[in-house]
């Protein structure tokens, strides 16, 4: 049991130990899609006036989209223990 005082930071660990996780796969997913040239995206944020701009918003919205997913992936899959189920009584006479 924690000291009087003291946090628990093993769930806020866990937590941001899954979102960085999401955030690289997302990051290599997205550098892909730009390196293979999906769809002419490459090629659009090449040759984009604002290329830097819009690399920043693919960054923050692939960050956010695939660190939230891993997140609540995380948080759905925790071990839980379940309640010990109660005899039944037999019936009383």
């Amino acid at each position: 049991m924690p000291q009087q005082g003291r946090q628990d930071w093993r769930l806020v660990r866990f937590l941001v130990r899954h979102a960085l996780v999401g955030i690289a796969v997302g990051w290599n997913l997205l550098g892909l899609l730009l390196v293979l040239d999906v769809a002419g995206l490459g090629t659009l944020v090449a040759q984009s006036a604002h290329r830097w701009e819009a690399l920043a918003l693919l960054l923050a919205g692939f960050a956010v989209t695939f660190g939230g997913v891993a997140m609540a992936t995380a948080i759905f899959l925790i071990p839980f223990e379940e309640p010990p189920c109660r005899p039944e009584r037999p019936p009383e006479a």
